[in-house]
């Protein structure tokens, strides 16, 4: 990074001395790419410094690096008379690796939460498809086949791959901590969706939209249901979290018929109330979901403090359980001094069952990151990595 910032400024000296704006602009546009990159790599370099490289860091570093060679290279392109056509192409090329790379680290980061694996794994698998399909309309074009409008069609797909990925992803938060049916009923609006739309796309040249809303819309209202009930809520704002998803309910009743009189929203639906009220309701909803977004990050009463890690603990002062004597005693296994008696000395910070959570040093009975409750020893678990060791006992309280 240090080599490009050094030399990105000596291309603005020499910008000084060359007549021409052409290449003046290229060095300047480079060199505003170069600080927004290395920007960006610092942004992402939180666990840089640590003896192991997490997965989406290493990630972020290969989005940001590819993204600006593309970027680079549509920049320069131009020079080359052979190759000026490239430039529209890699610049696209830029976008999409940039937009579907940072959707992709998202995901990754998301995986490693215990309620956000599936719809970690949802998004990383829509953000992959969607750069595929994104690429074949920027390369490919129509020129694949004579008489085919193929680039078109990609596009079409990976922009209505969006929303179904997106709101299958947030339906899916909570898989395997929290037991929700109906769940399953925003994943299958969004398969539908993107069943009826690619194939009407791909097969008879234009989309179902009618039957298509009908399942976004149910998508969009058990999405943002079970976003609501992820959020975390002191007890006195409670009512917050029903009005909020009561809304939502609401404004997908009003859009379902407002899809069903105007025939997938393409004609006139006759009563300028249901527009209005569609309108109204979506104001309202995003509202009151914001005010539980504030509620729930600045009115906790939860109190973390900076926590001693438990792999600092070497030593234990005890009392042998079986004839008194007070000792300091390793971790691990050892003995009493005084009655050979066998001692097994293992500590660990506290982790949320829910959302693994650090909760040593919290004070509350919630947790503050995804608002459990934590008071009993059924929940709260080991942290994984000595739940993971062998012969480490899972789940319970994690304490010697």
């Amino acid at each position: 990074m240090l080599w490009a910032l050094g030399a990105t400024a000596c291309a603005g000296v020499l910008m000084i001395f060359l007549p021409s704006a052409g290449v003046t602009g290229r060095i300047f546009g480079t060199g505003v790419l170069t600080v927004v990159a290395i920007l960006l790599m610092l942004a992402s370099a939180r666990d840089s410094h640590s003896s192991q490289l997490r997965t989406e860091t290493i990630a972020a570093f290969g989005v940001v690096v590819t993204a600006y060679v593309f970027a680079a290279g549509a920049i320069w392109c131009d020079m080359a008379v052979w190759t000026s056509h490239l430039s529209e192409k890699l610049a696209l090329t830029a976008v999409i690796i940039a937009s579907a790379g940072a959707a992709a680290v998202g995901c990754l980061t998301l995986r490693r939460k215990p309620w956000g694996v599936h719809a970690g794994n949802t998004g990383l698998a829509g953000s992959v498809v969607f750069a595929v399909l994104a690429w074949i309309w920027a390369w490919i074009g129509s020129s694949w086949r004579a008489g085919t409008d193929i680039g078109d069609n990609a596009i079409k797909t990976a922009m209505s791959l969006v929303p179904a990925v997106s709101l299958a992803s947030v339906a899916l938060v909570g898989l395997g901590v929290e037991k929700r049916w109906w769940r399953w009923v925003g994943v299958a609006g969004s398969a539908v969706f993107m069943g009826v739309v690619t194939w009407g796309v791909w097969t008879v040249g234009k989309a179902d939209w009618y039957t298509s809303y009908f399942a976004l819309i149910a998508a969009g209202v058990v999405a943002h249901a079970n976003f609501c009930l992820r959020l975390a809520q002191p007890p006195r704002a409670e009512w917050l979290r029903k009005v909020a998803v009561g809304l939502g309910v609401c404004l997908g009743l009003c859009l379902v018929l407002l899809n069903e009189m105007t025939e997938g929203f393409r004609i006139d639906p006759g009563l300028d109330v249901l527009p209005r009220a569609a309108a109204g309701l979506s104001l309202a909803v995003g509202c009151v979901t914001l005010a539980m977004v504030v509620v729930g990050r600045f009115t906790s009463k939860h109190t973390i403090s900076i926590a001693r890690s438990s792999t600092a603990f070497e030593t234990m002062n005890v009392e042998c359980p079986r004839c008194g004597c007070k000792q300091t005693s390793p971790m691990g296994v050892s003995s009493c001094s005084g009655c050979r008696l066998i001692l097994f000395m293992r500590v660990g910070e506290p982790r949320c069952a829910a959302c693994d959570y650090n909760l040593l040093d919290m004070k509350g009975d919630c947790c503050p990151e995804c608002g459990a409750k934590v008071t009993g020893p059924q929940h709260v678990v080991w942290p994984r990595e000595i739940e993971n060791e062998p012969g480490a006992k899972p789940g319970g309280n994690a304490s010697a």
